[in-house]
């Protein structure tokens, strides 16, 4: 009992020498780099599961999840941008629309979704 009492200090000892952290990881550094940030030594988390797999199996370059974000975010802030800049249809959408039956302008009203 002793033993064990002195292995579990001098572990927890060790732990918090090297770094680790109170539930027993360690912060070790990977060996995965972003090629978007450029951050390197990146351990696996830092990535998604897919990503990883696709770096392993097909050599993908692999971007981090921070930079996956940061780069939906500027997506979805164009996309915003350019409906807003967009004019908006004077009668919701309608405008005339030649039918390909008879070759006369009808109101978009007229037709079904289908057509």
């Amino acid at each position: 009992r002793r033993q064990a009492q002195l292995s579990q200090s001098s572990l927890s000892s060790l732990m918090s020498s090297t770094g680790g952290g109170a539930d027993g990881r360690s912060d070790w550094a990977g060996d995965f780099a972003c090629v978007e940030c450029g951050r390197k030594r990146l351990t696996a988390a830092a990535f998604s599961k897919r990503s990883i797999e696709r770096h392993r199996t097909a050599n993908v370059p692999l971007k981090c999840t921070a930079c996956v974000e940061a780069a939906a975010a500027k997506e979805r802030a164009a996309a915003a941008a350019k409906a807003a800049a967009a004019p908006a249809p004077a009668d919701g959408g309608g405008g005339e629309v030649v039918c390909s039956a008879c070759c006369k302008p009808r109101p978009a009203g007229d037709f079904t979704r289908a057509q």
